[in-house]
């Protein structure tokens, strides 16, 4: 009992281990990263490291041939990339997950809670998601979006900030622009090259935030979720060796009950979980 106990402590030790952004609405940390990213926490310039935890009003400059990967959960299901000469800031979840300033993002949603949503805006637009694979370019007249997997919700984006109303939704394999003050365009299917692209960035980008390829080193948090993971397992797995072997008990106790005392006394057997005569 005394060990069942402990493996629980260190599952909820493991599990508060694990940076979390909850107070602010969000969770974010990077993953990975190269070449030349500059980050901003509350006008403060930070180094970017790996693993490191971002919060509301943070924001993530990229140079040329530069990128960075964040996980917005901790098991790294739901995973941005802000690609190269990009700004972006991270937001409150009522306030738009990420603003995206300039640049480009490619975002992947595999783990939103049920009702949970996701969404990227721009100086021209809000791109909103859920359980979808999508890239958003924008400068400062106009916003595109590719979508690689399920549908995004696009919106133009009224003087005073708020959503236009006559928005748009863009499905898998096709991508829709919008500018400025207007509402979004007619979809147009992305070519080959352009879906053959988005699928290898976005694989490469998963393969990096899972600890694979240049610059993917596995983060504190991710480690801390793994470890977990093990962690409950072996409880399952314990708890299940305890009541087996009960179980096991209670049968050699019935058995031996059933076992002839003298030559005169009939043999017993189990029927239903009792003992009856033969």
């Amino acid at each position: 009992m005394k060990k069942i106990y402990m493996i629980m402590a260190l599952v909820l030790s493991a599990l508060v281990a694990a940076p979390h952004l909850y107070a602010s609405g969000i969770y974010a940390r990077v993953v990975s990263f190269e070449g030349d990213v500059e980050i901003m926490s509350a006008g403060t310039p930070v180094k970017c490291t790996v693993g490191m935890s971002l919060d509301a009003g943070d924001s993530l400059r990229t140079g040329k041939r530069s990128e960075a990967i964040i996980a917005l959960d901790a098991r790294a299901k739901n995973i941005v990339k802000v690609g190269e000469k990009s700004h972006v800031v991270l937001r409150a979840a009522e306030d738009g997950n990420v603003e995206l300033v300039d640049g480009e993002i490619l975002a992947m949603l595999k783990g939103l809670e049920p009702g949970e949503t996701f969404q990227v805006r721009t100086p021209c637009a809000t791109c909103g998601a859920r359980g979808t694979g999508w890239k958003t370019r924008t400068g400062a007249k106009e916003t595109e979006a590719l979508v690689i997997d399920g549908l995004v919700d696009v919106n133009g984006i009224n003087e005073d900030g708020s959503p236009m109303k006559g928005g748009a939704t863009v499905g898998k394999g096709f991508k829709l622009g919008v500018k400025k003050g207007e509402k979004p365009g007619k979809e147009k299917k992305m070519s080959a090259k352009e879906m053959a692209d988005l699928s290898k960035e976005t694989a490469d980008m998963m393969n990096k935030a899972s600890g694979g390829g240049k610059g993917g080193k596995m983060g504190r948090a991710e480690r801390a979720g793994k470890f977990s993971d093990k962690i409950e397992n072996k409880v399952e797995k314990s708890v299940e060796a305890r009541e087996d072997m009960r179980d096991r008990k209670y049968l050699d106790d019935v058995r031996r009950e059933n076992e002839p005392r003298d030559t005169h006394e009939s043999p017993r057997e189990i029927v239903g979980g009792k003992l009856t005569a033969r």
